[in-house]
């Protein structure tokens, strides 16, 4: 008739809902990088000055690239619109780890952070301390993700390891 209180139960499940939300946080960071990056390709196709320090090193060196050409060449759309679609692939790819990320697959969370390390990597070439910084901030809260979603795996053991 009457539920036996169990109070470690409550604890399992407050743990359990934490490290679900850690798992979430951690993934939703490559959906931020993914849009960051895009916005700053928009600003570079509009000439502005201003970018995102979430934002890949990869896309403004192709962003770079693009605009070199343009100043060789006097083309001013196609090498743009060329650094917009490889710029777009590379931050679909970002999304689209978040995406399996936020689905449990650990795999795809120690891609997302290889892929965004060494990224971060390319900031030393350049000596931007402020996105190396950010590079390592962001890392932690997607290692903080994995974390969670490891130990959300071993407490339910009918879910097989991705």
């Amino acid at each position: 008739m009457f539920e036996q209180y169990n109070p470690s139960e409550n604890l399992v499940q407050e743990d359990n809902v934490e490290l679900q939300n850690q798992a979430k946080k951690g993934a939703n960071w490559f959906y931020w990088i993914a849009g960051a990056s895009l916005v700053n390709t928009v600003i570079f196709l509009f000439n502005g000055n201003l970018s995102f320090i979430i934002g890949l090193g990869i896309t403004q060196i192709v962003s770079g690239i693009a605009f070199a050409v343009e100043q060789q060449t006097g083309s001013m759309t196609t090498p743009k619109i060329g650094a917009f679609l490889v710029n777009l692939a590379i931050s679909t790819v970002f999304a689209v780890i978040g995406y399996f990320a936020g689905r449990g697959m650990i795999w795809v969370f120690i891609v997302g952070i290889v892929l965004y390390t060494l990224d971060g990597m390319l900031f030393f070439l350049f000596g931007d301390i402020w996105s190396i910084g950010f590079h390592a901030f962001a890392l932690f809260f997607i290692v903080k993700g994995l974390l969670a979603t490891n130990k959300l795996r071993k407490m339910e053991p009918s879910i097989p390891a991705q």
